[in-house]
């Protein structure tokens, strides 16, 4: 993250760290990622696993592991939420306090506590891991409206709308 006003006034500003001190570990590939509001930011991790540490070890209090969903505050460098979930989740859409999953079909889940909210196992969406470097699965199409309670999502023939708050 970079502070935008200061990159356009001198772009050598992009060449550094940007403005956290501290960014979280992930002890898996980053899927998808997206802001819930100027401070928290929902990750989403995948199924191929990170570096471990020089010991083999693993960080269970500072990492988000596979299939889990976390949420990470800027402000207190630390995560706020980490869920393990039932397999990939793949792209996800802040829905306010839950986001919306988009791998397969969509699934709503609760940021707080990882419970499955709703799911519209009728609309069938692509299988796509990962946020870049995969080229023979689409990215799934989603637009939330502005007040956050529906999203429109394409679907084979047309456009789907769900309810999401």
């Amino acid at each position: 993250m970079y502070d935008l006003d200061r990159a356009l006034a001198d772009p050598w500003v992009l060449d550094g760290q940007g403005l956290p001190t501290y960014w979280p570990l992930i002890d898996a590939e980053t899927d998808s990622a997206c802001w819930l509001d100027g401070d928290r930011l929902a990750l989403a991790a995948g199924d191929i696993g990170g570096e471990p540490e020089e010991d083999g070890s693993v960080d269970e209090e500072r990492e988000l592991g596979q299939h889990q969903l976390g949420v990470w505050s800027c402000s207190t460098a630390k995560w706020l939420y980490r869920h393990d979930l039932p397999g990939p989740i793949g792209t996800i859409l802040g829905c306010g306090e839950a986001v919306l999953a988009l791998y397969g079909h969509p699934r709503l889940f609760d940021i707080r506590t990882g419970d499955l909210l709703a799911q519209w196992p009728e609309l069938s969406l692509p299988r796509r891991q990962g946020a870049y470097g995969v080229t023979h699965t689409p990215s799934p199409v989603a637009a939330l409206h502005p007040d956050g309670s529906r999203v429109a999502l394409a679907v084979k023939g047309g456009i789907a709308l769900i309810r999401v708050g």
